[in-house]
């Protein structure tokens, strides 16, 4: 975590998933990610962050399967890649990246 928060202007945290995502789809907040959720905290705003043209993966940069309980929503692919690039690094643990 540290490693990205040192990089970002400002980091953010609402208590609410579905919040959270719907903050980038909306353009107030860039990106969010979370590790553990479960469906009923994502399913409905990871559709609205589409629909509002955000980038919605799996934390490991692939496509988004809600089972796996992880989640990763940003305003731009660009920075979507970024972020991956980061935590890809330090969360690398098989429990996180499950294929």
């Amino acid at each position: 975590m540290r490693a990205l928060i040192e990089r970002c202007h400002g980091v953010r945290c609402l208590g609410s998933s579905a919040l959270n995502t719907c903050y980038v789809a909306s353009g107030a907040s860039d990106l969010y990610y979370e590790f553990g959720i479960h469906i009923w905290d994502m399913a409905a705003a990871t559709f609205i962050a589409k629909e509002a043209g955000c980038v919605v993966l799996d934390p490991n940069g692939s496509e988004l399967n809600i089972l796996n309980r992880r989640v990763l929503v940003s305003a731009t692919k660009e920075l979507a890649d970024k972020v991956i690039s980061i935590i890809k690094y330090w969360f690398n643990d098989t429990y996180y990246f499950i294929s």
